[in-house]
């Protein structure tokens, strides 16, 4: 494989994979879409068998067998999730 196109393609996953994070990023102009955003995580979360609580104060907080962590935002629940090899 040519160096060119591999830089070519390696571009191409990286704008796909932006594209990606940007329609999923929960927006403060739509409460609908980030409901649906933190259920899809709260959901990839229980299937690992975690339990996971939005908290007033914009954090999160993630449980399993009287163990917990606060997570600082979505991006860190995503880090978070992906480290416990949830589903995606």
């Amino acid at each position: 494989m040519r160096p060119g196109r591999i830089f070519h393609e390696l571009h191409a996953r990286h704008l796909a994979a932006d594209a990606i994070a940007q329609a999923i990023q929960p927006s403060r102009s739509d409460p609908d879409r980030e409901r649906k955003v933190i259920a899809t995580l709260q959901a990839r979360a229980a299937i690992s068998g975690w339990q996971l609580e939005a908290q007033t104060d914009g954090t999160f907080l993630a449980s399993r067998w009287r163990m917990s962590r606060v997570l600082d935002d979505v991006a860190a629940v995503r880090a978070f999730l992906e480290q416990i090899g949830a589903p995606s």
